[in-house]
């Protein structure tokens, strides 16, 4: 007891030092702000997190809302580790195997950063290993009353495991078939006990019932639905708004070529969290469990076996191929590959040990125990040291100055229009999470488009200035006028009462604007410009306010995959300088004259030189930017042609830029094939005419 406690303790000290000090950088930022507002996620929604997360955002009184619940993640995540540990101990009896797998649990790349974010995974990590834990018990209950309340137990927490998120049914799925199998051969099962298991699955999808509750009492200005009207129905088809996806893809999927590639995608896309040691004690486990002489332990690994097969085949059909690029999908699997091998380890050692009793070698056996202790905790030290570059966020807090930057640089009463979940949640964080700059109006295009709640719940409450001449629909001519808009009809009705900015992207088929307005560069965001109005660009961005990135703590590019929301921040913080500058030197293309063009690149440089500090710091990290976000390339080549522009003004200027970016782009071209090969060809065949033409390009 003394040990889990200590274990459980240092673990969640170490998550707290390493978590999120504010908004994370991912979807984590929506689940927040839903829980702040007591709204409804995503379809099939999470209502026990959104409970829990709405208590501990609204209970506690100190520090930031994101803090707060990112907190509850890391209890939640130092819960399961606990979990992790007890399941290995029960099933091998060993301390020290149970303690290592926790260890490489709960530090491990893969769940450290998941438990250090405000995100429903933690929760969900902690209910399947609990339902693990139960299997265990149910498996070892020796009375008839033991079987029946642990599987009663099981239904429980299975049914609040949905609740949480709906890929738990394909683990839970099979230990409940298997419990209803052994209590019908053990002759315990009953039509009455059969009610009250379905009746106990039933009380843990009772969560559901915030659905309608968050619509009637609360009006959120974050949620994914509108239940005031038929509750029953508009829950049930939340509630299953996947399954027919699901269904759809198990049965076109299911092949033995499709569960050889989903286990394959499984090793490749875990196997940077797991080293070939994890991988060999799960075999040994797995050789325990099927092949050895039928125990309780093998019972109960087995369960855990097929629990793992069930997952990886339907859900993986599921996914296809975007699963590769989520690690999250592979957190379940995981927690069940880790147990196991925690169990190959305690089995090999106790097989060990007990040969070594059998010749009579009471001192190596003395020895074994206290090697295997020391070998865990070493084990353990070492990776969370090896691993705590990675997933130490504590200073990460680049989406939050990015974002914070963006609402505090607009006018009083803006609207912004994003698209994207992400996107929105972090502006809206401010506005909605931390009651920051209420008069901005943050809205999202794919709400306006298609959700019902924001036109009968939010939009008259939260916006009733605002004019919404009916539902959003992109497109010169909506489908149908009387009920639809577009968005030049949206900035007919409000332009001239709101300032209105573009803070992603529109939809790709939005081309109402064309000849009407334009998109001007507003830092990370683009501002719309009526053409009418004849506005100056340089004028123009003098007025801009100007984002200084020196404020921001950068993430260290060097520990970041390419496709982390981290990552992409550094690009979006980059890019709102650099293709500023481009859209300078762009606009002066068709001007006649180079006085005329002149004051558009003089402004690109001065712009590029107000941040020379950041850009040179990250030098080192530019290649693999540019390689990985091809945008930026365009930066580049703004950034050399406004260097040669200002040849007269600065020519050590000019000399610097011209060497610095033709060695650049040398290095570059020559490392580059495939994919980018054409692409970077076309950027230094321009290169090459503009280093000919010297300062008049």
């Amino acid at each position: 007891k003394q040990w889990y406690q200590r274990r459980v303790r240092a673990s969640w000290m170490i998550y707290i030092l390493t978590m999120h000090q504010r908004l994370p950088a991912n979807d984590a930022g929506g689940m927040i702000i839903t829980a702040k507002e007591f709204g409804v996620t995503s379809p099939p929604g999470s209502p026990l997190y959104t409970l829990l997360a709405s208590v501990t955002a609204h209970l506690l009184r100190f520090q930031n809302t994101a803090w707060r619940i990112n907190l509850l993640s890391a209890t939640f995540g130092s819960l399961t580790n606990v979990m992790v540990y007890l399941n290995v101990k029960r099933l091998v009896d060993n301390d020290a195997a149970g303690a290592l797998t926790a260890g490489l649990t709960g530090f491990s790349v893969l769940f450290w950063n998941w438990n250090v974010q405000g995100h429903l995974y933690s929760l969900n990590n902690l209910l399947i290993s609990a339902l693990m834990y139960v299997t265990w018990r149910f498996v070892t209950a020796k009375k008839e009353e033991e079987l029946v309340f642990e599987g009663k137990l099981a239904a429980l927490i299975a049914g609040l495991a949905f609740s949480t998120h709906h890929s738990t049914i394909f683990t839970s799925l099979p230990l409940m078939l298997w419990i209803l199998f052994t209590l019908h051969r053990e002759e315990i099962l009953s039509s009455s006990l059969f009610l009250h298991l379905t009746l106990h699955l039933l009380l843990g999808l009772l969560p559901y019932l915030q659905l309608p509750l968050s619509s009637y009492y609360f009006s959120p200005r974050v949620t994914a639905g509108d239940y005031t009207f038929e509750p029953f129905n508009d829950i049930l088809s939340h509630l299953t708004a996947d399954f027919a996806l699901i269904g759809r893809y198990v049965i076109s999927g299911i092949s033995l070529e499709g569960i050889t590639d989903n286990v394959s995608e499984f090793y490749r896309g875990t196997s940077d969290h797991y080293t070939i040691i994890v991988w060999i004690l799960l075999l040994v486990g797995l050789f325990g469990a099927l092949w050895k002489d039928p125990n309780r332990e093998s019972e109960v690994a087995s369960i855990y076996t097929v629990m793992f097969g069930f997952y990886l085949i339907m859900f993986g059909c599921y996914l296809a191929d975007p699963v590769a690029d989520d690690d999250r999908y592979w957190l379940q699997p995981g927690l069940i590959l880790l147990t196991l091998a925690g169990c190959g380890l305690g089995q090999f050692f106790n097989e060990l040990t007990a040969r070594l009793e059998g010749y009579g070698f009471t001192k190596g056996v003395v020895f074994m125990k206290y090697f295997l202790l020391s070998f865990a905790v070493l084990t353990t030290a070492f990776q969370a040291q090896r691993n705590y570059r990675i997933c130490d966020h504590s200073k990460d807090d680049s989406l939050f100055h990015l974002s914070r930057h963006v609402i505090d640089s607009l006018p009083k009463r803006s609207i912004v229009l994003t698209m994207g979940k992400d996107n929105t949640a972090s502006l809206q964080y401010h506005t909605i999470g931390e009651d920051h700059r209420t008069d901005v109006m943050v809205m999202g295009l794919k709400d306006m488009a298609t959700m019902r709640a924001f036109y009968t719940r939010i939009r008259p409450v939260y916006y009733p200035e605002v004019k919404f001449p009916g539902f959003y629909q992109p497109g010169k001519q909506p489908k149908e006028p009387k009920y639809q808009y577009n968005l030049a009809t949206f900035l007919e009705w409000n332009y001239d009462k709101f300032p209105v900015f573009v803070c992603s992207f529109l939809p790709n088929n939005e081309d109402s604007l064309e000849g009407l307005y334009e998109l001007w560069r507003y830092g990370p965001c683009h501002k719309i410009v009526r053409i009418a109005d004849n506005n100056d660009p340089v004028e123009y961005l003098q007025s801009v306010p100007k984002m200084n990135l020196d404020d921001i703590n950068l993430p260290d590019l060097m520990y970041l995959k390419p496709n982390t929301t981290e990552y992409k921040n550094y690009d979006v913080m980059m890019s709102s300088v650099m293709n500023t500058a481009q859209w300078l030197v762009q606009r002066s293309v068709n001007l006649k004259s180079e006085t005329e063009r002149r004051p558009y690149f003089t402004a690109a440089v001065e712009l590029l030189e107000s941040h020379r500090n950041t850009i040179l710091e990250q030098e080192d990290n530019l290649p693999q930017i540019l390689i990985n976000h091809l945008g930026t390339l365009e930066f580049e080549l703004a950034r050399f042609t406004s260097s040669l522009f200002a040849a007269e003004s600065n020519p050590d200027l000019k000399t610097s830029y011209e060497k610095k970016t033709l060695e650049f782009w040398q290095s570059y071209v020559d490392k580059q094939d495939g994919e980018y090969g054409d692409k970077v060809a076309k950027w230094k065949n321009i290169l090459d005419i503009l280093e000919e033409k010297g300062s008049k390009p």
